[in-house]
């Protein structure tokens, strides 16, 4: 049996092989905020504002009680191991505690926990074994339905963790091209990453990694056209230049300097990994303690440089800002400096058992960067679909409007 949170919530009964998903709306998403907190006791307050957001009914607090009844009704026999079929029938997921409720999934795995143990496998190897981290990257990625936590609302919980899955996606899909690059497969990746740079136009990885793809095939003028397609872009929605990473690329290409050979090793066979296969931890995943494994390209330093759009005059100069060394857009950037990947983060204090106070402040900057980062991709995309209506609305009026 798994818990299935990347797509929508739904929990998978491999001894059927059929899933189960709550019917009700709330009842989704009072599912998947317990399963991200799975072995936490969750307040009733925060699952009120999850389910209700700041319109609580009246009886906030005995509507909930309905709600965890229903799903405690809905929710299939928990497997226990040894223990008879009574017994399972009585094991209840979900529990209620003084301050609220908690979900016991017990040994029962998340795919999001498979998703990140897959992923920390292949970064382990990607350097040693680049074409098996290949394979466990695809079998990360194909644990996908759909957007995390689908249908389950936009409660704070569930939207949070949903933007940290989105996240922790976008990043094995760079690895797995990245890796691929480094294994010689160029020649395929140009579609899949022109998809890529259309679907998340301020991912500048993406950007790099097609420039990289051309480059090796010969197409140097394609690869130029890209890097002043993803300048033009931030230029426009964000008032930024390209980072370092795009950066160098575009002075690698421009001084024609070679890449790395691409790595010999043959891709071992893979074994498909089991669902039930037992891991090392099934606690809730801290994905503030992510880190993807170095890539072999220029990457850009924890603070990125920025720049202002071109004539704004408020505010200080880029490079009196605290930690700001940026240009003014349109001059050029100087030399940059090779730096730590740009989605690696700091270590937390007291690594993962020391969960404290100052891990708990650093989760939420991550969930809030995540979200912050899709909200700049939603609002960029409306932006654009309100600009096309603008723009057919005075077509319409010109063409309708009485001769003179």
């Amino acid at each position: 049996m798994e818990l299935r949170i990347l797509g929508p919530v739904e929990i998978y009964d491999d001894r059927t092989e059929a899933p189960w998903m709550p019917t009700g709306a709330k009842q989704r998403a009072l599912l998947g905020a317990l399963t991200v907190k799975a072995g936490q006791v969750v307040p009733a307050d925060r699952l009120v504002d999850e389910l209700w957001a700041e319109r609580p009914p009246a009886g906030a607090a005995n509507a909930l009680q309905a709600h965890i009844a229903r799903l405690r009704r809905q929710l299939p026999p928990p497997p226990v191991a040894g223990a008879p079929a009574t017994a399972r029938r009585e094991h209840a997921w979900l529990a209620t505690h003084p301050l609220g409720y908690v979900l016991h999934a017990g040994r029962t795995p998340t795919d999001a926990q498979r998703f990140d143990h897959l992923l920390t496998q292949a970064r382990t190897q990607a350097a040693a074994e680049p074409a098996r981290a290949q394979g466990l990257l695809r079998q990360a990625l194909a644990l996908w339905r759909g957007p995390a936590l689908e249908g389950c609302g936009r409660g704070t919980i569930c939207s949070t963790e949903a933007a940290l899955l989105e996240e922790s996606r976008l990043l094995a899909l760079e690895e797995l091209h990245d890796t691929s690059l480094r294994l010689g497969q160029h020649r395929r990746l140009t579609a899949e990453l022109r998809e890529l740079t259309a679907a998340h136009p301020l991912r500048e990885r993406f950007y790099e990694l097609l420039m990289t793809a051309l480059h090796r095939t010969g197409r140097q003028a394609e690869a130029l056209a890209v890097y002043e397609q993803a300048r033009r872009r931030l230029l426009h929605e964000l008032g930024i230049e390209p980072g370092p990473v795009l950066h160098a690329r575009l002075e690698a290409i421009l001084r024609r300097r070679p890449d790395p050979a691409p790595h010999p090793t043959a891709p071992p066979p893979l074994p498909p990994p089991a669902a039930d296969s037992p891991m090392d931890d099934h606690r809730p995943h801290d994905r503030s303690q992510d880190r993807p494994a170095p890539a072999p390209h220029p990457a850009p330093p924890p603070t990125r440089s920025r720049t202002r759009r071109e004539g704004r005059g408020d505010g200080p100069p880029p490079a009196a800002r605290p930690g700001g060394t940026g240009t003014r857009a349109g001059r050029p950037a100087g030399p940059p400096a090779p730096a730590p990947h740009e989605a690696h983060t700091a270590p937390v204090p007291g690594g993962p058992q020391g969960a404290g106070e100052g891990e708990f402040d650093l989760r939420l900057l991550h969930g809030e960067i995540a979200q912050l980062r899709h909200r700049l991709e939603t609002l960029a995309r409306e932006q654009r679909d309100v600009t096309d209506r603008l723009g057919r609305l005075e077509r319409l009026t010109a063409r309708r409007a009485p001769a003179p």
